[in-house]
């Protein structure tokens, strides 16, 4: 898709178009690259480059959350992105990657892969701050009372305590 619109004939629109595709590529970082490794759409030839990747392309110390900007997706693939800090979502999952040293052709045939598969698709997946802040709170309401109008009265001593303390520090609440 990216490289679709690196070749359409308005540039503008076009800039436009990867600027926005870029800020949904939050997944195209070293660690959480490893999601693609279980995408079947991903081709067996790229799955190769992806595992030499994971065994070869030394990677990040500290890896960036999130890649720079694609300036040129024509000259991108997934196993750009994989390097030997991939195996850091193996280790905060407690998952396996012992499927690798097979053929991707017989990924689905081996237990540690399967396991893999069931969590990665089991995942949550948020990519939207506001989204997360939104469910937080609804989860705190929830938690507090199931009564309405004891909820009403919470938020408002709440909106009452912001309004006497509009600066949310230590400092202002001493003076």
């Amino acid at each position: 898709m990216l490289t679709a619109l690196t070749n359409y004939p308005d540039k503008e629109v076009a800039a436009a178009a990867i600027t926005a595709f870029n800020r949904h590529l939050w997944y195209l970082s070293e660690v959480l690259i490893v999601l693609a490794f279980f995408d079947e759409e991903v081709s067996t030839e790229e799955m190769k480059k992806m595992v030499e990747a994971f065994r070869q392309t030394p990677g990040s110390d500290k890896p960036l959350k999130r890649i720079p900007p694609i300036t040129d997706p024509a000259v991108k693939s997934l196993h750009d992105f994989v390097t030997m800090s991939t195996a850091r979502f193996f280790e905060a999952l407690d998952l396996s990657s012992c499927f690798m040293d097979y053929d991707p052709t017989e990924w689905c045939d081996q237990e540690d892969y399967q396991r893999s598969k069931e969590t990665v698709t089991s995942l949550k997946v948020v990519n939207d701050l506001a989204e997360r802040g939104v469910v937080l709170v609804q989860e705190f309401n929830s938690s507090l009372t199931r009564n309405e109008e004891q909820r009403q009265f919470l938020l408002q001593t709440v909106k009452n305590h912001r309004d006497m303390f509009p600066v949310p520090q230590k400092a202002a609440a001493m003076q």
